[in-house]
């Protein structure tokens, strides 16, 4: 409303201007042949314009200065202000859900304060990750549940029991449930176990790479935008790859899984989907 009403003050002064200007005009026409009034007329002509140029440079400078004092006060029609929408959002949307702000649902007491995603704390414990290799004996167990073709190691034989210098001086006794792979070890990683049952054959080979890291890979869909659809892609995977893909399928039946000549491709798996094939792959003996 104040923008509108500034704009017919702007329009109101333009026409006054003219009208004075038409004005003068037409008094010079006038009084063509008297000298002096022509003189008085063109000075007072001059003190015209040089009046409408401070009017109209005054009034630029007050319109940047309510529009900087209308966004220092919290944003005008145009430019949002900074922080959260205080004004209810019904009336923006046209047939679209209005958007959850949650600071806002929790200030209108629509949502309880416990709500607060943001501040969502993680669970203390051990992750499996690239320098920190624990297994989860759930997770293995849940392997062990699935009707797998090839048999896998024991979790014990996994993750061997700490020596006793080790164990006292280690700081993660709360924590049972989780073998440590490597600990013991020079190199921070144990050596390949090789398959489980001698006898059966298992027809494809996982390498390792030189730093004993075991293949899987989470990419983003489209890194460029951020976008949060993981996919896991396998490489290094050596001989009957479709087998391979058969015992995917099997761990991650919900899961679309694409074979290439290179990798294999798992979609809409993360961080938690490369940690499974992990234990897996462990499990194998690879």
């Amino acid at each position: 409303m104040y923008f509108f009403c500034l704009c017919f003050a702007h329009l109101f002064f333009y026409l006054l201007l003219f009208s004075f200007h038409f004005v003068a005009k037409i008094k010079v026409g006038v009084s063509v042949g008297a000298a002096s009034t022509q003189r008085e007329e063109e000075e007072e002509r001059g003190k015209n314009n040089e009046a409408g140029v401070v009017s109209l440079v005054w009034h630029l400078s007050m319109l940047q200065r309510s529009f900087l004092r209308g966004m220092w006060l919290g944003g005008t029609a145009f430019i949002a202000a900074l922080g959260h929408d205080t004004r209810p959002s019904t009336g923006k949307y046209i047939n679209v859900l209005p958007p959850t702000d949650i600071a806002k649902s929790i200030a209108a007491g629509a949502m309880p304060p416990e709500a607060n995603v943001a501040a969502a704390r993680p669970v203390p414990g051990m992750y499996y990750g690239r320098w920190n290799r624990a297994l989860r004996s759930e997770v293995y167990d849940e392997l062990l549940k699935l009707p797998l073709r090839y048999k896998l190691h024991d979790f014990s034989k996994i993750c061997p029991p700490p020596s006793s210098s080790s164990s006292l001086s280690s700081p993660q006794q709360p924590y049972r449930k989780v073998g440590v792979i490597g600990r013991e070890s020079a190199v921070g990683y144990n050596p390949p176990l090789g398959p489980a049952d001698p006898l059966d054959t298992i027809p494809f080979f996982v390498h390792r790479n030189s730093n004993g890291f075991l293949p899987g890979k989470v990419y983003s869909m489209n890194a460029r935008n951020l976008m949060p659809a993981f996919f896991l892609r396998i490489q290094q995977v050596e001989g009957d790859v479709f087998r391979f893909e058969e015992e995917l399928l099997k761990i991650f039946p919900t899961k679309k899984i694409f074979v290439r000549s290179h990798s294999v491709y798992v979609y809409n798996v993360g961080m938690d989907g490369r940690m499974i094939l992990h234990h897996w792959l462990l499990g194998l003996g690879f």
